[in-house]
């Protein structure tokens, strides 16, 4: 399974308008550890470093040449950012890594940004070439949300047209 999208210039000005927007809501420090969750490309971790250079970002990736680590369960995080892909895991598969990082930080902080998968997400997708971009979803947007929120609650949230939504979350 190869989910990392494809960049065109549509997709750079989306995702770099999402990250910069993730990037508002982390309130960086110099004792933060950020792991960046299925960080494919990397672009996030560039942006953050470029407003906070001082800052801790590790990239993981089930791929491996994406990834800066083997297994981010060995990693020592308070914050960390799942950008679109939760999705792809099975919700049994996102409730264990939710209990996981609970169970190693209760204080972690989530950064949650998920796609609404609705008409317009649909309608883009296929206007920008990427007409399966959502064929591997096997948790919906509303069952992620609901999972979520089985965990945490929500500290921020930012609806962008009911295209995508980031949230801000603390354990519960």
């Amino acid at each position: 399974m190869n989910n990392v999208t494809k960049p065109n210039l549509i997709t750079k000005v989306y995702f770099y308008f999402l990250h910069i927007k993730i990037i508002s809501f982390l309130n960086v420090n110099k004792n933060d550890v950020i792991l960046d969750f299925g960080c494919g490309l990397g672009s996030l971790k560039k942006l953050i470093k470029k407003k906070f250079e001082y800052a801790n970002v590790i990239n993981f990736d089930v791929l491996g040449n994406l990834s800066e680590i083997e297994d981010w369960k060995q990693i020592g995080f308070n914050k960390i950012v799942f950008c679109q892909v939760l999705y792809l895991l099975s919700e049994q598969e996102i409730t264990d890594i939710l209990k996981f990082i609970k169970s190693k930080n209760e204080n972690a902080k989530i950064f949650c940004c998920f796609s609404c998968q609705g008409f317009l997400n649909k309608l883009f997708a296929y206007l920008l070439g990427h007409k399966n971009a959502h064929k591997d979803t096997l948790t919906t947007p509303d069952q992620e949300e609901k999972l979520l929120l089985n965990f945490c609650k929500i500290e921020k949230k930012f609806n962008f047209l009911n295209i995508f939504k980031i949230f801000v979350l603390k354990f519960i």
